[in-house]
């Protein structure tokens, strides 16, 4: 049986940030907080500052134009050591609107020069953000049409193929918000209950209703998913995923209720997943972040170190859940021993391919007998055993077999 986590941790956690209202100043004094912490996490950046509301969050160029910004080299070695793994919309375009194709094409053009790959696309502010994906905006509407489709014209603000050509394979519409404290895992009424206070008896009744034919199971009851695949009003494939938060609680200074012991404590239990949805550049008071938050980062801190709670990047969490979900395996008794065979992925939207080992860390498995289990991994030019580690019995009382999972290092960047 494959861990949901790397060894040896219960449930995964990631802090997934917007720029908005963030400086460049601010910025670094935040990660660098998180990093004294120990706690991994990536930002997200936009291209363009289209000069939307409130203080301005630095970008890639300066303005709408050509010019590089002086945080573009700062942003490029982001993305390539993997944190800066969220493409925040292409822009602020907040107050006037503007965005169109051609802004989107000289983005595309520009990190493909660099060699640069975006996993994750997560939408931005209101109605002028026409960039944004359906319902909100037109990014992935090759034409539009009037009302009885009888006329057609090209969408000037598709961009949905420009942005898949960088790498994206995730998005956050911008919708996708619950406050429910865990995702990934089937949730019980029981535990609906625990977190919400609100008791189980409007959700038996709705079962009920459901036996009755009447209705269905609330979403959250039932799959209770972190990802789901969405396909695009122009047809193009990704996987959509869930933040936790509230549009109105998504302040730094929010960060002690949302991430209160008792949700994280419920999210260890269950061995769920959270990807937070926040703004660490929106604060409710001037100055550096308060004692409070201090405090919430040393808990989530103590929690990582302890192995309980693994804090990530989202674009890792995200890719290692998949993983661990689209994982083609098979073991084998032969001569005494245990072979776990590593077949390849077959994931629902892409199909299947082959696993690279590096795609590898984190993996472990429950074994009876660590040390007469092998994991082989299946290769077109030859089946080759891979060093796996031993691990000791974790908080199941199993132990397991696999691969070591490595946070990453953000003090050079931040430096």
């Amino acid at each position: 049986m494959i861990r949901s986590w790397p060894y040896p941790y219960r449930a995964a956690l990631a802090l997934c940030g917007d720029p908005d209202w963030q400086g460049f100043e601010a910025f670094l004094e935040w990660y660098r907080l998180l990093a004294a912490q120990g706690l991994e996490a990536a930002g997200s950046f936009w291209m363009y500052q289209a000069g939307g509301e409130g203080p301005q969050a630095f970008s890639y160029y300066e303005g709408l134009g050509e010019l590089e910004s002086p945080h573009a080299g700062f942003i490029r070695k982001g993305i390539r050591d993997g944190f800066m793994d969220s493409l925040h919309a292409y822009g602020d375009f907040n107050q006037r609107g503007g965005f169109h194709r051609g802004l989107a094409q000289r983005a595309v053009s520009e990190l493909r020069r660099h060699g640069l790959a975006v996993p994750i696309w997560t939408a931005h502010g209101g109605a002028h953000n026409l960039q944004n994906y359906r319902p909100f905006g037109l990014g992935d509407v090759r034409r539009e049409t009037n009302g009885d489709d009888t006329i057609s014209w090209p969408c000037l603000e598709y961009h949905a193929d420009l942005t898949e050509a960088i790498g994206v394979r995730y998005v956050w519409s911008g919708t996708r918000i619950t406050p429910f404290p865990f995702r990934g895992v089937p949730c019980t009424l029981r535990e609906y209950a625990r977190f919400s206070g609100r008791g189980v008896r409007p959700y038996l009744r709705g079962s009920l209703r459901r036996l009755q034919g009447r209705t269905a199971v609330p979403e959250e009851l039932a799959v209770n998913a972190l990802m789901e695949p969405r396909t695009l009003d122009d047809g193009r494939k990704v996987w959509s995923f869930l933040r936790t938060g509230e549009h109105l609680q998504d302040a730094l200074d929010d960060l002690p209720r949302i991430l209160e012991p008792r949700g994280l404590d419920q999210l260890e239990r269950v061995g769920g997943a959270r990807i937070l949805y926040y703004h660490p550049g929106k604060r409710r008071h001037v100055g550096p972040p308060g004692s409070e938050v201090l405090g919430t980062l040393a808990d989530l801190a103590g929690r990582f170190r302890s192995g309980r709670l693994l804090v990530a990047t989202t674009a890792r969490l995200l890719d290692f859940h998949r993983l661990v979900r689209d994982l083609s395996w098979e073991a084998r008794e032969e001569g005494g021993e245990v072979r776990i065979r590593i077949l390849g992925r077959k994931d629902p939207l892409f199909g299947e391919s082959a696993v690279d080992e590096k795609a590898l860390q984190g993996l472990a498995f429950h074994v009876d007998r660590p040390e007469r289990t092998r994991i082989i991994l299946v290769q077109e030019g030859g089946d080759r055993e891979l060093a796996a580690r031993r691990f000791p019995p974790d908080h199941t009382g199993r132990p397991s077999l696999g691969f070591p999972w490595v946070p990453l290092d953000a003090s050079a960047w931040l430096a």
